[in-house]
């Protein structure tokens, strides 16, 4: 068996799925969110960006993403940061990976409505909505389509999410 990455635009779920995925599968989960915090120390990503910048901080993610292909065992599920895939340094180490690349999406209001209700959702990419959002997501889920073997409605139960992939990883097998 391989890993599992989920990708897609922040509020989507990768955190929760890959929770909860974990738990089905009985494998280890890492949130690349919180392998960053771990690494600067840092109690919020809106904290580090603030002090420390953008740049630094996907300098930063990038390097914990080559670090969790290199020194993670197999058979793991990764959720990475939203914008994660940003950087064509952190495609090209996650198309060297093997696993299945998972993109979980739904659409653009839905988006926006979670964005709304999560207080601690970091903002990397400065604090936007409305027209400002909307063309980042886009941009990002052209990204997401290419680097992706599946794309999962994320605008469901997790329940749901996790037998689609299941079945996809059946047919992985």
């Amino acid at each position: 068996m391989n890993n599992i990455v989920l990708i897609g635009f922040r509020g989507v779920g990768k955190s929760t799925v890959g929770r909860a995925l974990s738990e089905y599968l009985s494998r280890p989960f890492t949130d690349l969110d919180e392998e960053i915090k771990k690494t600067t120390n840092s109690t919020t990503l809106v904290d580090y960006v603030a002090t420390n910048g953008e740049e630094e901080f996907r300098k930063i993610e990038t390097r914990c993403l080559a670090d969790y292909f290199k020194n993670h065992a197999k058979n793991s599920i990764l959720s990475c940061g939203g914008g994660a895939l940003d950087s064509k340094t952190s495609q090209n180490i996650l198309k060297q990976q093997t696993g299945i690349v998972i993109h979980l999406f739904c659409d653009f209001e839905t988006v926006e409505k979670r964005l709304k209700q999560d207080k601690d959702n970091p903002r990397i990419s400065g604090l936007l909505e409305g027209e400002a959002l909307k063309k980042l997501w886009s941009r990002r889920r052209e990204i997401f389509d290419q680097m992706s073997d599946y794309n999962v409605n994320a605008g469901r139960t997790v329940d749901e999410i996790i037998i689609e992939i299941t079945t996809i990883m059946g047919k992985n097998a």
